[in-house]
């Protein structure tokens, strides 16, 4: 192999080569940033529209693109921008997650709320249905209080793009099951900031005073483990090889059912003071039913705060829903942001 000789040469650059001066990459005005990606021949990012799910750019040309996420790519917390993290930490207020998008705070154990989520100075906090709670255990995003009955657990998830919560009672046994504790559940529910609650499709939605929704929670599932996953320290399963060609389906069981459990609607009731469920006794009681089983509220952000909304229909689940699924379920909805797994699809 020949090496060629390597000579530098010191010049100045062609004026076309030049940027103006002060050519950045974002800034807070949307005239100044089309001005400058012209001038300066670089997109210029318009921060005063940013968003956790939005982001907005002048191009060179002078047009503006506007791109949306189907998840929240970002959080604002403590004054900047920074990548969305829901991995839980001690806090001297509770536990909570490093870089949510809605600040949300979790009980360390005893009579605190079990949840407190927040958006611009109003919020929500729901406590557990079954009194005091023991000290959780900590891992990841999750928290687990373990035994608030017999067999039971108390399991709290952070979405993965920090923007609400789910709760899921996991009922081990069929003993367990036949606690009456079970046959009827009210979570305390109160709001502050002006929220008021409105029962919708089975579910709730928490609006301001204009009727904007600010939190959501669809209707609550319960579903057993007859798709085969054995105890959540394996949360990951695969679901729809059979119906897909493609690489394996990921469900994080601990949220949401995979498509062979066995599922059942519980329709929320709210008095004013409490969301009431009422778990499906014949789920509870038949000897098909494969343990654990889990008992769900969830609550999110809502129409008002997020732009974004999905579902996807599986000609191979008819009967199964996919309202705001988990992962990418080997569709539109992929993003590294959020989830290691995701692979490029053709």
């Amino acid at each position: 192999m020949s090496l060629l000789p390597v000579v530098t040469v010191t010049a100045s650059p062609p004026a076309w080569a030049s940027s103006p001066v002060g050519c950045v990459s974002a800034v807070e005005d949307e005239a100044q940033a089309v001005r400058l990606a012209v001038e300066c021949g670089q997109r210029v990012e318009v921060l005063s529209a940013r968003t956790p799910w939005v982001t907005t750019t002048a191009e060179e040309t002078g047009e503006l693109t506007w791109r949306a996420a189907t998840v929240a790519e970002r959080a604002y917390v403590d004054g900047e921008w920074r990548s969305v993290d829901p991995m839980l930490r001690v806090s001297a207020g509770g536990i909570e997650p490093t870089a949510p998008v809605l600040p949300m705070r979790f009980s360390p154990g005893g009579d605190a709320p079990l949840a407190r989520i927040e958006h611009e100075g109003r919020a929500l906090e729901l406590s557990s249905p079954l009194g005091s709670l023991p000290a959780p255990s900590v891992s990841g995003r999750t928290l687990v209080y373990e035994s608030v009955l017999p067999d039971v657990d108390l399991r709290v998830s952070v979405d993965e793009d920090g923007t609400g919560f789910t709760e899921v009672l996991v009922v081990h046994t069929p003993e367990a099951a036949a606690n009456p504790a079970l046959s009827r559940l009210s979570f305390p529910l109160r709001t502050e900031g002006g929220l008021s609650v409105r029962e919708h499709d089975g579910g709730l939605s928490v609006v301001d005073g204009s009727g904007l929704e600010v939190f959501a929670s669809p209707t609550p599932l319960m579903w057993d483990s007859s798709g085969g996953v054995d105890s959540s320290d394996a949360p990951l399963r695969s679901f729809g090889a059979r119906a897909f060609d493609d690489a394996p389906l990921l469900v994080e069981r601990g949220v949401a059912p995979a498509s062979e459990d066995q599922v059942a609607a519980m329709p929320a009731e709210f008095d004013g003071e409490a969301v009431t469920i009422t778990p499906d006794r014949e789920m509870l009681t038949s000897p098909e039913t494969v343990w654990p089983v889990f008992i769900d509220p969830t609550f999110d952000a809502g129409e008002g705060v997020t732009p974004n909304d999905w579902t996807m229909i599986a000609e191979a689940w008819p009967a199964e829903s996919y309202h705001k699924f988990s992962g990418d379920n080997g569709v539109g909805l992929c993003s590294t942001g959020v989830r290691s797994l995701c692979q490029d699809r053709p």
